[in-house]
């Protein structure tokens, strides 16, 4: 009966898309990412386990929350924006 629902089976298949997704940002190495350390799926929460990074995400240095650093400098963010390009 569920295999025939169509709930169901867009289930199975966002399933088999996140964890195609998980295996494909765990191989990413670049010293401006962090690593996925691993993941755990259990009924329909989704959780991603990242390495500990000190110093703020990169949400907090562009939108001041990082002040007392300084913000980020448009030259800064462009480098940003090419090496996460890059990786």
């Amino acid at each position: 009966f569920f295999e025939q629902c169509p709930l169901f089976v867009y289930r199975g298949q966002a399933e088999k898309e996140f964890r195609v997704e998980v295996d494909a940002i765990g191989h990413v190495r670049h010293k401006h990412l962090v690593r996925l350390l691993g993941f755990c799926i259990e009924g329909v929460h989704r959780l991603l386990v990242y390495e500990y990074v000190n110093n703020g995400n990169l949400e907090q240095w562009l939108h001041g929350a990082m002040r007392q650093h300084g913000v980020l400098t448009w030259e800064a963010r462009m480098k940003v924006i090419l090496g996460t390009a890059k990786a």
